[in-house]
This record gives structure tokens, sequence and C-alpha cells, in this order.
């Protein structure tokens, strides 16, 4: 199997580092949630490529199971590189093979929080890190400001962005780098988070309304996959509070058309920022409601601004 690169965004070696290097344990005596064994072996399993299916019920496991430490040390940053190779597409068949639909790793995080009681302050910070890095690997790839159905790559990013700021204190680390818009790609990004703050459905000029059909529309900026009862974490809550703001969002179109100089949907941007000024009040509801969903229980059981 191949060596970790340090240079390998997918790869949280900080965190392997901090961690201790660990090794897979010799002996498996995880309890399974469910009474079915075998992913926890497969997981340790370092012969063979790990079937990234065995996450999903390795993250039961530690969600509602006494956890094996030394299991568990070894398989987090394993299952957050197979997370990172799913996300960015970025394969290494040497080191996994199937897929993943990697929620249950959110919902593991959401019920039982993995700082304080499984990692240190800098194995945390470690983490956060890693987290954020993944997400604006993301969001640079975006190129587009035109999207219609429901395959629009936005959605990936949007969501993993709610999930972060939602389930851990990232909304100011993000935002440091993001809104300063060091590349091209993220500054799009910024023009399609915005828009769903800015537009009404239906006459988002970056995404087509959706159809029964094919779907569509813009991004709900708050969805997330998992099904919480407690608010987002309070220091998101609060950065949104004090920042999401008319003047901050006016000038941040503004460094985003100079940005976006070249860009094809250059006059589309340079129309929102035109529209600005009578847009700001619907920004404005918009804000407090986002403020409002992140520090509201259940609130995965909201689908529509309208329910806010």
């Amino acid at each position: 199997m191949q060596k970790n690169s340090r240079s390998d965004i997918c790869i949280p070696q900080e965190l392997i580092d901090l961690l201790g290097r660990p090794k897979a344990p010799q002996q498996v005596w995880q309890e399974p949630f469910d009474y079915v064994r075998g992913h926890c072996e497969a997981i340790a399993d370092t012969s063979k490529p790990t079937d990234m299916l065995n996450f999903t019920d390795y993250f039961l496991d530690y969600q509602y199971m006494h956890v094996q430490r030394d299991l568990f040390e070894f398989a987090l940053p394993h299952a957050l590189e197979g997370w990172a190779r799913t996300v960015l597409e970025r394969p290494a068949a040497d080191r996994f093979s199937g897929t993943w639909h990697y929620e249950g790793m959110w919902d593991a995080f959401s019920y039982r929080p993995l700082y304080p009681e499984f990692l240190n302050d800098k194995q945390n910070k470690a983490l956060m890190a890693f987290l954020v890095n993944v997400l604006i690997a993301l969001m640079e790839k975006e190129n587009k400001l035109s999207f219609e159905g429901s395959g629009a790559t936005p959605y990936a990013w949007t969501r993993l962005h709610a999930i972060l700021i939602t389930l851990f204190p990232l909304a100011e680390p993000i935002w440091r780098r993001w809104w300063d818009f060091p590349s091209a790609g993220l500054a799009v990004c910024g023009v399609q988070w915005l828009s769903a703050f800015l537009y009404e459905a239906h006459e988002n000029p970056y995404f087509s309304p959706s159809t029964p059909s094919e779907g569509g529309g813009p991004p709900l900026v708050f969805e997330t996959p998992m099904i919480r009862d407690a608010p987002a974490n309070a220091e998101s809550a609060a950065f949104f509070e004090r920042t999401l703001q008319p003047d901050w969002a006016r000038d941040a179109l503004t460094r985003a058309t100079l940005v976006l100089h070249d860009h094809q949907r250059l006059r589309t941007v340079e129309t929102t920022l035109s529209e600005f000024g009578w847009r700001s009040v619907l920004f404005q509801e918009r804000a407090s409601k986002f403020v409002s969903v992140l520090r509201r229980r259940e609130a995965w059981k909201i689908i529509d601004w309208d329910e806010v």
C-alpha cells in the first residue's frame, strides 16, 4: 500500500502524527452496534484496500458502544482520508475500494463529539484544520455561475460548509480562508452562496428554478444531513450574527467582481452588485433567519426559508 504523503490533502497527516502514527491493532474486541461483526476486522486489515462501506457500521459502533481506543485511533484518520477522497474525487485504489455514504459519520460526531472525549486540544485543532482544508479544496474546484437541475456542484460544498459550521467552531476559520478570494473558485463560491440570500428561488440568475422532473434551484445554505436535536455550534452562530451585515455583503460582491473580471458571467455578477441596495432588505431578513436556524433545536426539519 502507498506511503502517506505529507503533501496529499486527503491525508490528515498532522492528526496522524499527533495520535502517535497509530498502527492497526493486533486484536479487535470492539462490540458492534448491530451484533454483526466483520467491519472492524476489515478496517484493521492492512493487507488489502479497505472497503469504505465498513465505515458506515464502524461509526454506529462509535456512536453507541464502548469504543476500542487503539482501533479508534487507527480508524478515524483512515476514515477521514476515505471521506476526503470521496468528496474531492481523488481515489486511491491501493488504499480504498467501494463507496461510502458518509452522512453517518456526521451523525456520529453530532451525537458523540470527538473532543474532548477522544481527542486532546492539539489533536482537535489538527482535525479542524484538515476539515477546513478539504472544504476549501472542494470550493476551489467551482468555476460555473449557471446551473439547472439537481446535479449542481454547489450543493456539495454548501452542504459541507453547513455541516462544518454546525458541528464545529469553524465559521471564522473557514471565512478567513474564503472571503479574501485568493482564487477565482472561492470568488465564484461567494457569489453562489450570497445569491441564496439575495434572490427568491424563482428569480435567482445563477440557479434555474426547481422543477418536479429535474429538481434544481438555489442551495439551501443551512441544510445538513444530520438529524440532530441540539442547536448548532454557539461560536459559529455568534460569528454569523456579527458578520452577516449589508456592508460586508456589498464589499464581498465588489471583491468578487474584481477577481472575476474575465469570467463569462461577470455582467451578471455586476448586475447583482448594482441591485444590492434594494435587495439588501431580503439579505438582512435571510441573514437573521440563517442565524435563527443555527440556534434552533431540530433545525433539520426546516426545508425552506419560509419555514424559518
